[in-house]
């Protein structure tokens, strides 16, 4: 029976153990035991196939004269099904006087590593949703450290991006809607995370109101604001057939980065949202109700004119200097933003759900708990929290590779035969086990069907 024969059969009968020993377990301890079990038992396969890669590499230096073997070297990755402990030649090509490991570079393994990047990736998908502990511990069995989720969020990149997706859209009006999260910086600081996002309105998913079609963009700190609306711009160029576009219907809450986008977009209707206005006219006519009741006919009604002479009414109340700072600032914000209040009215302007897309996509990770962010990462996890609402993959990116030394071109000068030979030993040796294994042979491409094969014939990295 050869090794990987035995491991299966190892798994197997021990599988068959959790299920029929110890009668107090419940079925979700022992599928938690099942999972160790699977762990140990791909560790164990990829040491085998580790080991046989390396002695056919053995083979292969025998017959070139200017490799030698010099040690065998332990080596340690942690990989999202464990510790990965292994042992490889170093060689040494006496022509050029490098020195590699050839068995890391032919699978991929960098020099160095001590963390795979399937557990890079893992950390990732976790760090979008979680803390940095938690997506640490949860990142691989015997979890990696918080740093270690910091530094992966330190080697991406990621861009704001929106991308047209399928062919052109002819629709009358389209939904642009902007706002900001606050958050905390560690040097104390506090600053501002744009989201802006495009929508075609409103559609009823699973009994609940869902933006149709929407895109959603975040942007650097000190990225350039008129940078920003040509990105929208652009993208509603491309996704939309602007000729048939009525309107274009720009909500917010009056910031003047908003009232950028209006210089931007083709058929702009700049809308003030319904939640910053209510908050400013309570706050105008706080203590004074019935006065407000005469401002929201007023806005109601059109009335400009009134509406200015009761602002002015207001102002001219006793109060004091600071009260009066703060209602004329309220005033004067109402009175500018005059004509986005009145597009409200228009046929087909929705309400703006500004505020509740930031607070879920942006705050609920970045500021509803006391954080303290660097900026490069505060930018990297909003960037994947965009991503992530735009259904886009999110993906480890890895770092760029140092030039290749001497000793892997030599390797790499032979890839084709090298290879081709190494993966036709590699098969004949593991022909058995491949046949032996019901699921292999059962003609139904299963994930498992597709674990084992991908083991049993391994695709060796160029």
């Amino acid at each position: 029976m050869d090794i990987l024969t035995q491991i299966f059969d190892d798994y197997i009968h021990c599988a068959i153990e959790i299920f029929l020993s110890n009668q107090k377990q419940d079925f979700g301890e022992r599928m938690l035991s099942l999972r160790e079990l699977t762990n140990e038992m791909v560790l164990k396969l990829i040491i085998a196939i580790l080991t046989h890669l390396d002695e056919f590499i053995a083979q292969w230096i025998k017959a070139d004269k200017n490799w030698h073997i010099e040690r065998r070297d332990s080596r340690s990755l942690e990989t999202v099904f464990g510790t990965l402990c292994f042992q490889r030649l170093y060689l040494n090509d006496e022509v050029s006087g490098k020195r590699a490991h050839l068995l890391d570079e032919l699978v991929g393994i960098t020099p160095g590593q001590r963390v795979g990047n399937d557990v890079r990736q893992a950390a990732l998908e976790n760090v979008v949703e979680q803390s940095y502990e938690k997506s640490a511990a949860a990142s691989c069995p015997q979890g990696i450290s918080r740093m270690s989720v910091h530094n992966i969020l330190r080697e991406l990149d990621p861009v704001p991006a929106l991308h047209a997706n399928g062919p052109v859209r002819s629709i009358p009006n389209l939904y642009v809607e902007a706002d900001e999260d606050h958050v905390a910086l560690q040097n104390g600081k506090n600053v501002q995370i744009k989201l802006v996002y495009i929508h075609e309105g409103r559609e009823e998913k699973g009994g609940k109101m869902a933006l149709k079609n929407a895109r959603y963009l975040t942007w650097p700190l000190e990225g350039d604001i008129d940078t920003l609306w040509e990105r929208v711009a652009d993208y509603v160029v491309a996704q939309y057939d602007v000729d048939r576009l009525e309107r274009i219907f720009l909500s917010g809450d009056g910031a003047s980065w908003i009232h950028k986008g209006e210089e931007w977009l083709p058929k702009c209707v700049p809308i003030l949202d319904a939640y910053h206005m209510n908050k400013a006219l309570t706050s105008l006519t706080a203590s004074i109700p019935q006065t407000r009741l005469r401002a929201k006919i007023l806005l109601h009604a059109g009335n400009k004119e009134g509406f200015r002479c009761l602002l002015t009414e207001i102002l001219n109340t006793p109060m004091t200097a600071s009260k009066l700072q703060q209602k004329t600032k309220l005033a004067e914000y109402l009175y500018r933003n005059w004509q986005r209040i009145q597009n409200r009215k228009l046929d087909d302007a929705l309400g703006c759900s500004a505020e509740g897309h930031v607070s879920h996509i942006l705050s609920a990770r970045l500021s509803s708990r006391p954080l303290g962010w660097g900026e490069n990462n505060l930018m990297t996890i909003a960037q994947l929290r965009v991503m992530q609402a735009n259904k886009e993959t999110i993906s480890y990116a890895k770092n760029k590779r140092s030039a290749l030394t001497p000793a892997v071109s030599h390797l790499q000068s032979m890839a084709p035969e090298v290879h081709e030979h190494i993966r036709a030993a590699v098969s004949n040796k593991f022909t058995i086990t491949s046949f032996s294994l019901p699921v292999l042979i059962a003609g139904k491409i299963t994930s498992l069907y597709q674990a084992l094969h991908a083991l049993t014939s391994p695709s060796l990295a160029s």
